[in-house]
């Protein structure tokens, strides 16, 4: 194709895109956030001075108004009264503003004061404020008069702020449903046409096997609660049981009092659970908490086979991850109902009673990563526990995204870099809610 054709397509393109500045934008309703599972955000660490980054996918159950789950939960305290301040990014923006209004809707535990603006690269807007009260879902509304800025404003960062946050009040304050009521499209960048004469330059084999391995992932139906699953392994068992209470003078008294069959000391259960909550020291710290807290659990059940052997699982789970090189990894999760005496352990007791308690926990059956894109699957078949009923879902949280996975679901992540790695894991079920975070390496 001869240089003066090219000069005039590319003329032709640029002549287009004016033109179409110039008609100006098409006036829509556009939702910058609501929860849908495609949606992305996350708050500029440069900016923030909340005490934690945001969950942005999260259930805290129904708010009312119509402010329903899943929606953004910013939290934490401080031990001074001081702003809470963070500048939002969302995937869905820029946007430029055409008319109409801004608005959302925010819940928060305890009664503040929010100030909020937008911002683009033109500047900011005037900073509004609205009091939240507690315990109700209420919603902001601003027209651009309010915000003092005209049509064609655009918006790429929508500021949050709770004003003089008192010293040590732990808040969480809830926002869903932003949206703008009048909104048009930020024109991209002109590309010119590409040269049928000069096609790409393609090097090696570029496509990743990754969709592949996770759509071939072998998800097995069964029952969480069942103690037995596929044993290829014939040195594997699912039987197991503890002989600390075999050899233990309390152990006539424990079987009759106990529903759930497994009965811990006071001291072990306060470090079972002070252990769960501990961030990890290291990604090796991060499976051999997990084995060891589960093997306490196995300590003190007083019978065989009350949930899926967890020494087992944890060997099916990493041969599982191994098929696909690790890349795509099932979660160990460990859901365990248990009881624990009012006395210590070595203490004699002149009455014996139990107070039933839950010990939830999940992590990965490895320790290193060899890539920094991979998948992770919540396969019910990695469940051990004893609980009843549909298992919880799972909230993954990385920097400052969030997922949430139903039972069968998976999800592809991608690290930043190749280092040391935190995951936090959010367990959700009914209204409770279970945090653990573990530590990864990354190989490369």
């Amino acid at each position: 194709m001869k240089e003066s054709l090219k000069g005039i397509l590319r003329g032709l393109g640029v002549a287009c895109a004016l033109s179409a500045q110039a008609w100006g934008a098409t006036c829509a309703t556009t939702w910058i956030y609501r929860g849908g599972p495609a949606e992305t955000g996350s708050m500029d660490e440069s900016s923030r001075t909340w005490p934690e980054a945001p969950e942005f996918r999260t259930n805290w159950d129904d708010k009312g108004n119509g402010m329903v789950p899943p929606y953004i939960r910013l939290s934490g305290q401080f031990g001074v009264t001081k702003d809470w301040t963070g500048s939002m990014n969302f995937g869905s923006l820029p946007k430029a503003i055409a008319g109409g209004s801004l608005q959302f809707q925010a819940w928060a535990t305890n009664s503040v004061n929010l100030t909020y603006w937008v911002a683009g690269p033109s500047g900011i807007s005037t900073k509004l404020h609205k009091a939240i009260p507690a315990g109700v879902a209420t919603t902001v509304t601003a027209s651009i008069s309010d915000l003092g800025i005209t049509g064609g404003f655009v918006m790429d960062r929508l500021w949050l702020q709770l004003d003089q946050v008192p010293a040590s009040q732990y808040n969480h304050t809830f926002f869903d449903n932003i949206q703008l009521t009048c909104a048009g499209s930020v024109e991209s960048p002109v590309v010119p046409p590409v040269d049928p004469e000069d096609p790409p330059l393609v090097i090696g084999d570029t496509s990743d096997p990754l969709p592949d391995l996770v759509a071939n992932y072998p998800l097995v139906p069964l029952d969480p609660k069942s103690p037995v699953r596929l044993v290829a392994d014939v040195a594997m068992s699912t039987g197991y049981a503890s002989s600390r209470h075999a050899i233990d003078s309390t152990e006539a008294l424990l079987s009759p009092l106990s529903n759930t069959g497994i009965v811990l000391w006071k001291n072990q259960s306060e470090a079972l659970l002070a252990s769960r909550g501990a961030p990890p020291a290291d990604p090796a710290s991060s499976v051999k908490l997990w084995r060891e807290n589960l093997y306490t659990l196995a300590q003190g059940a007083l019978r065989d086979s009350l949930f899926a052997n967890p020494r087992d699982l944890f060997r099916q789970a990493h041969n599982q991850a191994q098929q696909s090189e690790f890349r795509v990894i099932p979660i160990l999760v460990a859901d365990i109902d248990y009881e624990v005496t009012n006395c210590r352990s070595g203490v004699t007791c002149t009455e014996l009673s139990l107070t039933e308690t839950r010990f939830v926990q999940l992590t990965l059956p490895v320790t290193e990563i060899p890539a920094i894109k991979f998948a992770l699957v919540y396969d019910p078949y990695f469940i051990t526990t004893n609980r009843s009923g549909t298992p919880g879902t799972i909230q993954l949280m990385l920097g400052s995204r969030s997922w949430t996975l139903n039972p069968g679901d998976n999800v592809v992540l991608e690290f930043p870099s190749a280092e040391s790695q935190r995951l936090i894991f959010r367990y959700i079920q009914g209204n409770k809610a279970f945090v653990n975070q573990i530590m990864v390496e990354v190989a490369q």
